[in-house]
């Protein structure tokens, strides 16, 4: 969240108290008065993203003044995102969950209406005034602000925090969980597509990214979205000493990022 860019850098953040009592989120970004994309410029980077094409009659309809138009279009590019999702990561998603998850589509609202539902879902929730909340994730399903900057990633963000197990943020931690999720919704919907979109957790995906290097990416998907933890703990301290699964996921909780690189970085 500190280093958000000045494009809409984003960070999912939430709080505490709710997520261990709901499992509620939110994504927010850094504002930025200078910063004046069109639309037209939000949807063709999220067709980019998710369909690496671009949809002329698509995008001249979600500029159109119909609401009702304009929803079908979002509609088309959540189902575009939950699909790779499961082509990426299919093999690893319980089918219920998975259909769960096609139950339950986004809901997309304006800045304004999306804002005043937050306001009501998290009354104590207190951000930074250079920071807005974008999406978040209720037991309705997820909710996104459209009229956010690069909204495909923060699609991809919530879908991915609706399919997980939620043992990895158990055993390992908010901080961890953020860091994964940014790796994963990033992996699927393009890196290099979004590089120059801003991360809200570059230091959390900074060391989930470590932690997938170490103990492979098979391993890394089985305890986000199964919840083998235990099996990416054995391979993390076989390699590093008992113990550094744990030293690593409390030093990420305590915003201590050098400290659990080096320890990940070790004999590298």
């Amino acid at each position: 969240m500190d280093e958000a860019k000045k494009e809409g850098g984003r960070a999912r953040l939430e709080n505490d108290t709710f997520t261990k009592r709901n499992e509620l989120g939110g994504n927010v970004v850094q504002r930025d008065e200078h910063s004046k994309s069109s639309k037209l410029e939000n949807l063709d980077r999220a067709s980019k993203d998710v369909a690496r094409r671009r949809i002329q009659g698509e995008l001249e309809i979600y500029l159109s003044s119909t609401t009702q138009e304009r929803q079908e279009v979002l509609k088309k590019i959540d189902k575009e995102i939950l699909e790779a999702i499961k082509d990426r990561y299919g093999e690893y998603l319980p089918e219920e969950r998975l259909k769960d998850a096609y139950g339950h589509p986004v809901k997309f609202q304006g800045h304004k209406e999306y804002l005043d539902g937050v306001k009501e879902k998290y009354p104590f929730l207190k951000l930074p005034k250079d920071k807005i909340i974008t999406g978040d994730l209720r037991p309705e399903g997820p909710y996104v602000d459209y009229e956010a900057e690069s909204f495909s990633k923060t699609i991809a963000h919530e879908r991915i925090h609706q399919l997980r197990s939620h043992e990895l943020r158990k055993h390992l931690g908010s901080k961890l969980d953020e860091g994964f999720t940014e790796y994963l919704a990033r992996e699927v919907t393009g890196s290099k597509l979004l590089i120059d979109e801003g991360n809200g957790y570059p230091k959390e995906q900074g060391i989930a990214e470590l932690i997938k290097e170490r103990v492979g990416d098979e391993v890394m998907r089985e305890a986000y979205f199964k919840g083998n933890v235990e099996k990416l703990r054995s391979s993390l301290d076989a390699q590093l000493g008992n113990g550094t699964t744990d030293k690593v996921a409390v030093l990420t909780r305590l915003e201590m990022y050098n400290q659990a690189v080096k320890v990940l970085r070790r004999d590298l």
